[in-house]
């Protein structure tokens, strides 16, 4: 604690002293009572009784004390009556007064009633109800038609998605039969050397779908047959990329060298003269004494 607080508590302790001794004071100068000693119990002892001598002489001359004057014996045993003290000092009567409130001393007044529902009277909550049932209401309708907007859009996708199956499926050829006795990839062959190049694609594909990975020299030949019939139909950017395969994937095969001549080829045919060289370069570097390898060393002249 500062001082400035414990100088604050003392001066109010000092007050209420203060306070209390002039109140005792003034009750004494009230009833007639001497405050000159402090000590009520000496003087009493040892003044002479003058309240008998008053008393024998009221008695000759005929007075009658007052019934309501109080006798100093009985002042001095009293505690004097203290008021309780204000923080200024002032006294402040603690007796409720029975006149202004209108009941006993010691009775409970009686509480006001609070107004219903936390201030809220009847009236005024069926409105905030009826108010709250229509904000639910409004919303659930709302939410009610987001629902049907999003079942309408959803059901538009689903019907945009079944048109489009429907003319995959209208574009997408007809898988065809494997001639019985004979395999996707000889079907594939004789469509090819018939000079049937669509329908050899399709055979080869059905082969290389399931025997890509299963037997590495039919689906090398049946790649490069593909990439062939692709050349064919001058499909060169399919072709490039049966073709590539060969370089990354087949790279001892011995159509290796024909499918880096095709590549080129292709690239020539597209218009990309630089790309076409580039293999044309790379077929005479790695395949020179090959037929393939002779006729890129003549078109690079050329170049």
């Amino acid at each position: 604690m500062n001082l400035t607080s414990k100088f604050a508590i003392l001066m109010g302790l000092l007050l209420v002293l203060n306070a209390c001794v002039t109140t005792r004071s003034e009750w004494n100068r009230e009833h007639g009572i001497s405050d000159q000693s402090g000590d009520y119990d000496d003087s009493a002892s040892s003044a002479p009784d003058d309240s008998v001598q008053s008393e024998d002489l009221r008695a000759k001359s005929g007075v009658t004390p007052s019934s309501t004057a109080p006798s100093s014996s009985t002042v001095s045993s009293a505690p004097p009556a203290t008021a309780p003290m204000t923080a200024t000092g002032s006294t402040s009567s603690t007796t409720p007064s029975v006149a202004a409130s209108g009941t006993a001393s010691g009775a409970v007044a009686p509480v006001p009633a609070l107004p219903p529902s936390g201030g809220y009277n009847i009236e005024e909550l069926r409105a905030q109800v009826a108010q709250l049932t229509g904000k639910v209401e409004e919303l659930q309708h709302q939410k009610q038609l987001d629902d049907q907007a999003h079942a309408d859009e959803k059901k538009k996708l689903e019907d945009q998605v079944a048109g489009l199956e429907k003319q995959l499926q209208e574009l997408q050829p007809q898988a065809l039969e494997v001639p019985e006795g004979k395999t996707a990839l000889d079907a594939g062959k004789d469509a090819y050397f018939g000079g049937l190049y669509p329908q050899a694609i399709q055979y080869l594909d059905q082969y290389l779908q399931k025997n890509d990975k299963l037997d590495s020299k039919k689906a090398i030949e049946a790649t490069y047959i593909r990439g062939e019939s692709y050349y064919k139909l001058k499909q060169y950017k399919k072709a490039i990329v049966d073709f590539s395969k060969f370089p990354e994937r087949y790279q001892k095969s011995p159509y290796h060298p024909k499918a880096l001549l095709r590549i080129a080829e292709s690239f020539d045919a597209l218009g990309m003269k630089d790309d076409a060289k580039a293999f044309y370069s790379e077929l005479v570097d790695r395949f020179p004494k090959t037929a393939e390898g002779k006729l890129a060393k003549k078109r690079l002249k050329k170049k």
